[in-house]
């Protein structure tokens, strides 16, 4: 993930992966913390974004993240790659809305 970054001028080429390790491990730690949450534990909306090329390749295993919540969960699919639901002016004004 680094080098891709990197290759695209997103980060320094003299900045190493083990910088990230950190976050890396932040993130795999929320993953296990949310794996163990009990059923509609959560009151707070649950609002997943997928790029149509995960979504692609996942199928059948991406989380139903409305067993978590007691509130609304909704899944929005966007065309394109991760890098897309990142960079897309629509996904950012939805998330901007969803949040007021």
């Amino acid at each position: 993930a680094v080098a891709w970054a990197q290759s695209r001028g997103l980060i320094a080429s003299d900045v190493g992966p083990e910088l990230f390790l950190p976050r890396y491990e932040q993130l795999r730690s929320a993953s296990r913390y949310v794996a163990t949450l009990p059923e509609r534990s959560l009151s707070a909306p649950l609002h997943a974004f997928w790029s149509e090329h995960t979504r692609t390749r996942r199928g059948a295993q991406l989380p139903d993240w409305s067993r978590y919540t007691r509130g609304e969960a909704s899944e929005h699919v966007v065309p394109g790659d991760h890098e897309a639901v990142l960079c897309d002016a629509t996904v950012l004004a939805t998330v901007a809305a969803l949040l007021r």
